[in-house]
């Protein structure tokens, strides 16, 4: 604990977070942690405060911090806690009606990036769009670039639609309720890109407390965790244009089974930082 929260400097604040946290199963690096609540509540980068003259914070913000720290020990999701998140090196608004962002799904970014940067004009959709981190970062990566972005929760794209204001993209990326792809009927993409919800439903239930805070629809993907695999496997081709691709978040271990799901086709995998085979990347065939 804490045991004075009068006149701490920003070192003497993170030193007793980074204790408090310490020993935490929930926190792999509690020194880091600690710097992102410190910067956050006092509105200023950790590198700024370390550049400070140890002038001491005021009072409510070592208050503030103590409380979240305890909270984060015991498990809560620290982007909850704070309201926000990062994606792909920038800033998304965060809060229980949608998942977290994760490094791993960067790689959705990175890929259409790379595939569309030449492209005239092109146009991608995101599937599940959740915080809208996908799509926002699409287009912030190609300023050329447009997309519609979908999710069967209004409250998840509440929360989409102020995070493309805050980027000032919200007429770059249009939003659309509904499932999968039924809000894309009649439309054409170069690209799809989705993160599917793909735990398995029993094991929703023993998820550990940070992944339980998280929007049950946002993680159960039916009884083996494929179904929204399934799903997509009837219809991706046909919202696509000629030469377009589908480039889609898999869950470690489930590679093999999505492959034989998609059937015969031309299929690239991609491996996360860890070497977990994560995205698929599916053609749609002849150029457009």
């Amino acid at each position: 604990m804490i045991t004075s929260t009068d006149g701490l400097s920003a070192r003497e604040l993170h030193r007793a977070l980074t204790s408090l946290l310490t020993g935490s199963p929930y926190v792999t690096a509690p020194g880091s942690e600690a710097a992102w609540i410190v910067g956050h509540l006092s509105g200023r980068s950790w590198a700024q405060l370390l550049a400070g003259t140890g002038t001491p914070l005021p009072p409510d913000v070592s208050a503030q911090a103590e409380a979240i720290a305890l909270r984060r020990r015991a498990g809560e999701p620290l982007q909850y806690l704070l309201g926000d998140a990062y994606f792909y090196g920038h800033r998304f608004l965060a809060d229980r009606r949608v998942l977290i962002p994760r490094p791993e799904t960067e790689l959705l970014v990175s890929v259409c990036a790379e595939r569309l940067r030449d492209r005239r004009a092109p146009v991608f959709a995101d599937i599940a769009t959740g915080s809208g981190c996908i799509a926002i970062s699409v287009v912030l990566e190609l300023p050329h670039a447009r997309g519609v972005a979908t999710d069967l929760s209004a409250s998840a794209l509440e929360v989409a639609l102020k995070n493309a204001r805050l980027h000032g993209v919200e007429d770059r990326v249009e939003f659309r309720q509904g499932h999968l792809l039924e809000p894309l009927k009649g439309l054409l993409f170069d690209a799809l890109l989705i993160n599917p919800p793909y735990i398995p439903s029993g094991d929703i239930a023993s998820l550990g407390p940070e992944l339980a805070a998280e929007p049950v629809m946002a993680l159960d993907g039916g009884p083996d965790g494929l179904d929204f695999y399934r799903a997509i496997a009837r219809h991706w081709r046909d919202a696509l244009f000629p030469g377009g691709f589908m480039a889609c978040e898999v869950g470690a271990g489930q590679m093999p089974e999505v492959l034989r799901l998609m059937g015969p086709g031309r299929y690239r995998v991609v491996p996360d930082l860890s070497g977990v085979a994560r995205a698929l990347v599916a053609e749609r065939g002849a150029v457009r």
